[in-house]
């Protein structure tokens, strides 16, 4: 059974993209997809339909088998906590520290307040050099500090599958060892991967899928490895 299916699912354009027409696109486990489009809004609004951010005007949203109702926001909360997103328009809450952020969806599922920082998630602060920012609200963080504190807290939600536009910014000014360890540890923290790159190594190095989205038309083929 795969982990998520959109079937004949269509999107509307909200900017300047073609939106998604009659989609229809599963991805299981183990599968790591790179999207590949002639418009990066098209790219955007793909993640954001597999984030369930964006209600379909037609078509079906199965996770795990089941259909998903949009007609309710509550209703699709314990799939967005098991689905990480990281893109340029997803934020922090502006009013709680960073650490405060990494905890709060622990805070809501666990009905606790007096929750802490686990061994993992401690490491993953160490290794994206944010440990020293976690008291820091997001307004006094740079774009790029936001950015991996946004990844860690999606990673910290153990999902099962990770959205992630431009991972590369992640690790920038690194060796490239670094910059591959680093991603090979983001990417194998969830059972799949969508991500969408400008940077062909990093898509080539990866992904194991391909899907491409072409005047809101989507296509997959299989990555042929030598």
């Amino acid at each position: 059974m795969p982990l998520v299916e959109l079937s004949n699912y269509t999107l509307e354009a909200p900017g300047a993209g073609n939106g998604l027409k009659n989609c229809n696109f599963t991805v299981s486990e183990d599968e790591i997809y790179a999207v590949h489009s002639d418009n990066p809004e098209d790219a955007h609004l793909f993640l954001k339909a597999l984030a369930t951010l964006e209600r379909p005007k037609h078509g079906t949203y199965r996770f795990n088998g089941q259909a998903l109702d949009f007609t309710d926001y509550r209703k699709l909360l314990p799939f967005k906590y098991k689905i990480g997103y990281v893109a340029w328009d997803a934020s922090l809450i502006g009013n709680r520290t960073v650490r405060e952020n990494l905890l709060f969806s622990r805070y809501y599922f666990e009905n606790s307040l007096s929750l802490t920082l686990d061994e993992k998630s401690g490491r993953l602060c160490n290794l994206l050099k944010i440990e020293t920012s976690l008291e820091k609200r997001p307004s006094e963080l740079n774009q790029s500090e936001r950015k991996i504190a946004i990844t860690i807290r999606e990673l910290m939600k153990a999902p099962d599958l990770l959205l992630i536009e431009f991972p590369e910014d992640l690790v920038k000014g690194q060796t490239v060892d670094f910059i591959f360890e680093t991603l090979t540890g983001i990417f194998g923290s969830a059972h799949a991967v969508v991500l969408y790159s400008y940077d062909e190594e990093v898509t080539a190095r990866f992904s194991n899928k391909s899907v491409s989205i072409l005047n809101g038309i989507v296509t997959v083929q299989d990555v042929m490895r030598e």
